[in-house]
């Protein structure tokens, strides 16, 4: 999952981009590897049950660790018509400027 545009102004502690795709097959999540520039600090990663209207985390990592994966803490299976749900959190306290994810911006 990516987030593909996102505006990220200078001078917060905290900025969150989230993003969501609806399960089509079943998944069996095992592993999971976070990424993101300078000013991530935080992504994790979620199931949302709909039919429970539930939200459950499956995993949680910094992306400014060494890049590796990372077995879930919980073994669960996302199915059809579930979520897979995101957010990436952004810290630019030391960033005057804002940051612009994406090509949409002018």
């Amino acid at each position: 999952m990516m987030r593909t545009e996102l505006e990220i102004p200078g001078r917060k502690s905290a900025t969150h981009g989230d993003m969501n795709c609806m399960v089509r097959s079943e998944i069996h999540p095992f592993a999971f590897r976070v990424h993101a520039h300078k000013w991530g600090t935080v992504i994790s990663g979620y199931k949302y049950d709909t039919s429970a209207n539930e939200m459950t985390e499956i995993a949680r990592g910094n992306p400014q660790w060494p890049q590796a994966f990372f077995p879930v803490t919980k073994n669960l299976t996302l199915k059809p018509g579930d979520f897979l749900v995101a957010r990436c959190t952004y810290n630019t306290t030391d960033n005057p400027l804002t940051t612009y994810i994406g090509n949409d911006f002018c």
